[in-house]
């Protein structure tokens, strides 16, 4: 099973944040690094701040979803109408890029797992499964592809009650990798399952 950390991992992955990394470019240029041994410098302030942000900022736009799953778009986004099966968000007078979630009848077909190796194929050019995630306490499967050239996908879903859920991330702009990564783990950071 690929089940791994939690939402906030995911957030921290895509953010592309890591505990003491540095850039390279800042090496030997802190003032603290050239101070002596137990000197002031070198010694941590009782007053310094400690990190208050939290590592993303979650999406504030309209509210999109099936029964089952609900996420919220980027602010400005508009909406499609409601369908029982789907419903999409995309930036205002812009075409080819949108976040979809879905919902379909599992019919006792898959498990999560399972699904997630099936549908990878529907991702198109250079499709892989990544490793699982963990969003609103339930375990989603991750794939990424091209469907087509230029146009970029994400799929995250999962399987509650009978019914497959999810949500796909596609991206036909010119959007940078950055970019991407940072509407996606802004709107995973709003999942809600149920």
């Amino acid at each position: 099973m690929r089940r791994t950390c939690a939402a906030v991992g995911l957030c921290l992955v895509v953010a592309g944040c890591g505990a003491g990394a540095t850039d390279p470019a800042d090496e030997g240029t802190s003032d603290a690094a050239s101070a002596s041994p137990g000197s002031p410098e070198q010694q941590p302030s009782e007053t310094e701040p400690t990190e208050t942000e939290p590592a993303v900022e979650l999406a504030t736009g309209p509210a999109i979803g099936v029964k089952g799953l609900e996420v919220r778009a980027p602010a400005g986004w508009i909406t499609t109408e409601p369908l029982a099966i789907q419903q999409s968000a995309g930036p205002p007078d812009v075409i080819g890029s949108m976040i979809s979630v879905f919902r379909f009848p599992n019919s006792g077909l898959f498990t999560v797992d399972e699904l997630g190796d099936e549908e990878v194929s529907d991702m198109g050019a250079r499709s892989r499964r990544r490793d699982d995630v963990e969003l609103d306490g339930e375990q989603f499967y991750h794939l990424t592809g091209t469907l087509e050239p230029g146009l970029r996908a994400e799929r995250f879903g999962t399987i509650v009650g009978d019914d497959r859920l999810s949500v796909q991330f596609e991206f036909g702009n010119g959007q940078g990798r950055a970019e991407r990564d940072e509407i996606i783990a802004s709107v995973l950071a709003t999942v809600q399952v149920g």
